[in-house]
Order: C-alpha cells, then structure tokens, then sequence
C-alpha cells in the first residue's frame, strides 16, 4: 500500500506525443484519462526527459514523419 504523500497510480507510460509539453502519462486509478506526471521523476530525470522530447518535437512531422532514418 503506498504511503499517503505517493500518488495512487494505476499504470504510467513513456510516451511522446507532438506539441505534448512532458512525455511521461500516469493514469491515476481515481480519474479519467492520462496526465503529465513529473512529479514521479527526480528533476534530472525529468530534465532529460523533456530534452528526449524536443528531439521528437524538433525532428518529427505528424504529416511526413521523421526528418531522417539518423534521428
């Protein structure tokens, strides 16, 4: 059971989504449909996830996709 200050989530994803702001989802067991979840990263972890994520934003086109097979 977690302790009263940890969220109560029901599943989390990895996941880039273009013009979404942070790529981690949590879906938590009290409301409906996903929700950035930085709060269950540490700082640098949250860091290089958002950095992981301008590289999608940046390098892919939801119409043509990827600029190129290197990125």
């Amino acid at each position: 059971m977690p302790h009263a200050s940890e969220p109560a989530i029901a599943r989390v994803k990895l996941m880039n989504e273009y013009g979404a702001d942070f790529p981690l989802w949590g879906y938590d067991k009290d409301e409906d449909g996903p929700h950035f979840r930085e709060d269950l990263v540490s700082t640098a972890t949250g860091a290089a996830l958002r950095r992981w994520a301008d590289v999608f934003d940046e390098h892919y086109d939801p119409e043509s996709g990827w600029q190129s097979l290197a990125v």
